[in-house]
């Protein structure tokens, strides 16, 4: 298939999604488009997979078990845990495992687990500025399980926002880094996570 810029791609990809009743999240829909950018046929692909297995909204976390190998799945969301628990120990630890998997997936992995942390981290900093009555609608706009909810508003509550701010700039350089992830050079963005809980 042709050539496509990230922003053509975009528009193909809800085109696709459209053809095949697919609801994507914006943020799922943007990271497709970056990631497949020139590579429509992996992009059609995958579209038909999706198509046939679900009927749901699909999130970046519902778009990750596609994209990575089901060993690497459970490391990915045990990671998001860890910082939402705030284990620094073991979040070293699953990054540690993560490092050592370099494959022709490594980068896809990599660029999908900094969003889905981005995005936690973004959903933290919301909570920090919303009012007792926006908290349940966002959880819902988010979908966010009840049982998670108390950990979310404990942590939006235990971290100041100068610290949230400084992770989304600390997954922004590593984001920079993604883009351009060679694994034959020492660039390695799993690296560049390893201080974040320390942002």
């Amino acid at each position: 298939l042709w050539s496509l810029n990230e922003q053509q791609t975009l528009r193909y990809l809800k085109w696709v999604a459209q053809k095949h009743h697919l609801k994507f999240q914006a943020e799922a829909l943007q990271w497709m488009s970056h990631h497949y950018e020139g590579n429509l046929l992996a992009a059609n692909q995958l579209m038909e997979k999706l198509s046939n297995s679900t009927d749901k909204i699909i999130s970046l976390k519902e778009l990750y078990p596609w994209v990575a190998p089901s060993a690497n799945q459970h490391n990915a969301f045990e990671l998001i845990d860890a910082f939402l628990i705030r284990d620094e120990k073991r979040f070293q630890r699953i990054l540690s495992h993560l490092s050592q998997l370099p494959s022709p997936q490594d980068k896809q992995q990599a660029i999908l687990l900094v969003a889905l942390l981005y995005k936690e981290v973004r959903m933290l900093l919301s909570l920090k500025t919303l009012d007792a009555p926006e908290i349940n609608p966002f959880f819902k706009q988010h979908n966010v399980w009840p049982s998670k909810q108390t950990l979310y508003l404990k942590n939006a509550s235990q971290r100041s926002i100068a610290y949230l701010v400084s992770c989304l700039s600390k997954l922004h350089q590593t984001d920079i880094i993604n883009k351009c992830f060679d694994l034959q050079t020492s660039q390695n963005p799993w690296h560049q996570l390893q201080g974040l809980l320390k942002a």
